[in-house]
């Protein structure tokens, strides 16, 4: 017995002209939900086959099982097989592939033209070709055979990809442009003509193109973040990679996809429809073997008339009649789908990076881990509902656009009122938001298969996938309306995630420690103080930052906007460490106890640090070296202060490896910075040529094998004039990764008030910024004569503006 294989048509018996043989004759079953019925086919001898009628369906069949010679021998028809499995998994990756570009794309928007132009400019050119081809295209592809369509699409994506990787950063950024484009209009017109193609391959086509397409956002983002952040690949070499990716789909198509079904449609003129006739037993026993397993490998032979019969120039495919389909799927197919991407647009770009909890109720370290995570529980449950039509259906799709619509408004409402107790409870709203849409998506296109008639099917396919791209320029985030010429080039510190926006800003630093993130807030003469959680670290403290108390507390001058709010950080139990300028070692413990003595509300004079509580060392009753009583000291037992100077090395004494080493900076008042250091111990150069078991007994044998090797981080100045960075230091010269440094004043009209109060202004600036490309400068505490919004517009609307530069203010404050 010849090995089962399946698939889906619709009934019809043809009639061959010529001396072709008189009749062709297949099978036909429905599922208990379909209006029409659906052809199940077998690759097998038909002489034994015994067709069972189907209830319901006059003059139609469900072949349920095969019956051979051998007598009561009986075998179901499999449901797996070569021809479905080659379908599904072709349609599986042309579906992958024709998304994924797009993924990949907006993934590496910054990267590619951040130097230049906004990232919704690249999100318009992304979104808005496609959107056209998938407006226009269906009234006239049809005339283009699919063989050809796939290579011009296969084409387009492959010189698009490589345009925008080969581009030289020198040429103008409007190539790259051009590159995003042609992928654009690839994906369009890749997306309409596969579903087109899910005409002639039955459901299981539009399994595997749903399966691909959801599991294309999860593959495009982590694809690009694997290969450059991994894999360390280039931005360059990374799109390079991408413009191989189409091959998959020329292989899948051409080597893959079984094409009997498009060769039968190439015949079309050569079928004509014939009534439909009750099939007996002796009409299969005399159809001839060859002639019926040709005919059970098409689509059959209706999905061929009918496709010939909407394309012909005498058939029904003018102008007018096709908007006039076009007009008759948007209740029932179009709206549906308009609603449930409107919906998710605005949740997932507007919504999900408000739904925020504490930290420590979370399984993030960070308030950065909710959004990624958000869009990963989406994108997995796109993927599974689209994945999902063999086993689950649904008829009626305004259901899950409505419950879309109720995601939208019950996530909008916690995003204001904060009523959801746990985050986990939103991760499974999140996921069934993805479902929903996954849902709609490829049930829509089922449903269409199933309800369209033949000769409007392939078109209202095409048609339908307009939907998408509507939806994504109106309701996805384009950022143009604070966006000038010099937008794209610049960086900006982002507020904290949270349902209103914070006046605390955060940054990621770049690899490689691109695990630390610096948080905080900084303005001359109103306060500056930044956290770095991952050290445990404070810089300088004329601010709460947030509600932790980090235990390595740097100070760089006395200024009260650097250190009004010290006291906040100090307590009894584990005192945390404070490192300022030698000079105001002193008077900043008496800052400390004057603020100690005020909370006591003046009642409590000195002597009387045992009557509080505090444990006075009786077993030294002398004055220490900075003149401080042993009671004195009990109410000082709150922070452990240590003075230093230019030159000098301290070891951050809760974190191995991390020291910080104090420099002079130039202010009215004594002022330092500091740079942070990671120190490991490496193989000293005269052993490296040593073997494993050579240094193991030099080890054993007290030999010292290794010295420590400092790599800077970052360093953070104090106030200063240009005067500190003009000079070069060594840390400055070594190639340091990121420099946080102030610059106060912008406009030469206040050089005048920058020189008086020995701060930095932009003009003095610059051209350091300019002479060291490869280190970032974080630019923090601007006067308070600026707004941020005049700050972030003062640098948009610079020329030709440095691109290795943070601007510490928010654009949009």
């Amino acid at each position: 017995m010849d090995e089962i294989i399946h698939t889906e048509a619709d009934l019809n018996t043809y009639q061959f002209k010529g001396d072709e043989p008189q009749h062709a004759i297949v099978f036909v079953g429905a599922a208990p939900h379909a209006r029409t019925p659906r052809l199940i086919m077998g690759n097998v001898s038909l002489q034994n086959v015994v067709p069972t009628p189907t209830p319901g369906y006059q003059g139609s069949y469900r072949l349920l099982a095969i019956r051979c010679a051998a007598p009561g021998f009986s075998m179901p028809l499999s449901a797996t097989n070569p021809v479905t499995a080659a379908t599904n998994m072709t349609c599986d990756a042309t579906g992958l592939i024709n998304n994924v570009l797009y993924v990949i794309i907006l993934s590496a928007a910054q990267d590619l033209v951040g130097s230049s132009i906004p990232k919704g400019v690249v999100l318009l050119a992304d979104v808005m070709p496609s959107f056209f081809t998938k407006l226009i295209a269906p009234y006239f592809i049809h005339h283009v055979p699919y063989r050809v369509r796939v290579l011009v699409f296969i084409t387009l994506s492959a010189v698009g990809m490589l345009m925008v990787a080969l581009t030289p950063p020198s040429k103008s950024v409007l190539v790259k442009m051009a590159g995003v484009v042609l992928a654009s209009l690839s994906s369009g017109g890749g997306e309409l003509s596969f579903l087109g193609l899910s005409h002639y391959y039955g459901h299981i086509s539009l399994v595997g193109w749903g399966s691909g397409t959801g599991a294309a956002g999860l593959v495009g983002a982590g694809l690009y973040v694997v290969l450059t952040e991994w894999w360390r690949f280039s931005v360059r070499d990374s799109l390079l990679f991408s413009a191989c990716l189409p091959a998959v789909m020329f292989v899948s198509f051409f080597f893959i996809l079984p094409l009997d079904p498009l060769r039968k449609s190439s015949q079309q003129k050569d079928y004509e429809t014939v009534p439909d006739q009750d099939l007996t037993e002796e009409d299969v026993e005399d159809m001839p073997q060859g002639a019926a397993s040709s005919a059970l490998l098409a689509p059959g032979p209706s999905n061929v008339h009918a496709a010939y019969s909407l394309h012909s120039p005498e058939g029904s495919s003018s102008f007018r009649n096709n908007l006039r389909r076009a007009k008759s799927l948007f209740i029932p197919y179009m709206a549906p789908l308009l609603l449930v991407y409107i919906a998710e647009y605005i949740i997932n770009q507007g919504v999900s990076p408000t739904l925020l909890f504490p930290v420590e109720s979370s399984p993030f370290e960070e308030y950065r881990g909710f959004y990624p995570f958000y869009g990963f529980l989406y994108q997995l449950g796109v993927f599974i509902s689209r994945s999902s039509t063999p086993f689950i259906r649904i008829h009626t799709l305004y259901v899950p656009s409505v419950l879309q619509v109720g995601n939208m408004v019950l996530l909008i409402l916690q995003s204001l009122f904060f009523f959801i107790p746990s985050v986990y409870i939103v991760f499974i709203i999140i996921f069934w938001e993805g479902l929903l849409g996954g849902a709609v998506y490829v049930n829509c296109f089922a449903e269409i298969m199933e309800n369209i008639p033949e000769e409007e099917r392939e078109f209202s396919l095409s048609a339908t996938t307009y939907i998408f791209d509507i939806s994504s320029p109106c309701f996805s985030k384009t950022p143009f309306s604070l966006h000038s010429k010099a937008m794209g080039k610049i960086s900006f510190a982002t507020p904290l995630p949270q349902p209103t926006r914070s006046e605390v800003l955060e940054w990621k630093f770049p690899r490689p420690h691109n695990h630390l993130v610096l948080t905080g807030r900084s303005r001359a003469a109103w306060h500056t103080s930044f956290v770095i959680p991952q050290l445990n670290l404070l810089l300088d403290a004329g601010l709460c930052v947030n509600k932790q108390r980090p235990k390595h507390i740097f100070l760089t001058h006395g200024h009260a906007d650097h250190t009004l709010l010290a006291f906040a950080f100090v307590k009894r139990e584990d005192p945390p460490d404070v490192y300022c300028p030698a000079e105001m070692k002193h008077i900043f413990d008496n800052h400390i106890l004057s603020t100690t003595m005020m909370n006591l509300g003046g009642l409590v004079e000195m002597g009387d640090a045992e009557k509080q509580g505090y444990k006075v060392d009786d077993a030294n009753g002398e004055t220490d070296a900075d003149g401080r009583t042993p009671q004195e000291r009990a109410f000082l037992n709150t922070h452990v202060t240590h003075g230093v100077k230019h030159g000098d090395t301290v070891p951050l004494r809760r974190l191995k490896g991390i020291t910080a080493t104090a420099f002079n900076c130039d202010h009215t008042v004594p002022c330092v910075g500091y740079v942070f250091s990671s120190t490991t111990n490496r193989l000293k150069q005269e052993y490296k040529s040593l073997a494993g078991p050579q240094l193991r007994d030099l080890r054993r044998s007290g030999v010292e094998i290794t010295e420590p090797h400092s790599v800077p981080m970052f360093a953070f100045l104090g106030d200063t004039t240009i005067a500190t960075l003009a000079s070069e230091p060594p840390w400055l010269r070594d190639g340091i990764p990121v420099v946080i440094t102030e610059c106060s004043f912008l406009y030469e009209d206040h050089a005048a008030q920058a020189d008086k109060t020995k701060h930095t202004k932009w003009s003095d600036l610059e051209p350091v910024i300019r002479s060291w490309p490869g280190t970032t400068f974080i630019l923090i505490h601007f006067s308070m004569r600026y707004s941020d919004r005049q700050v972030c517009q003062f640098f948009m609307d610079l020329e030709d503006a440095p691109t290795n530069m943070v601007i510490w203010a928010d654009p949009e404050d």
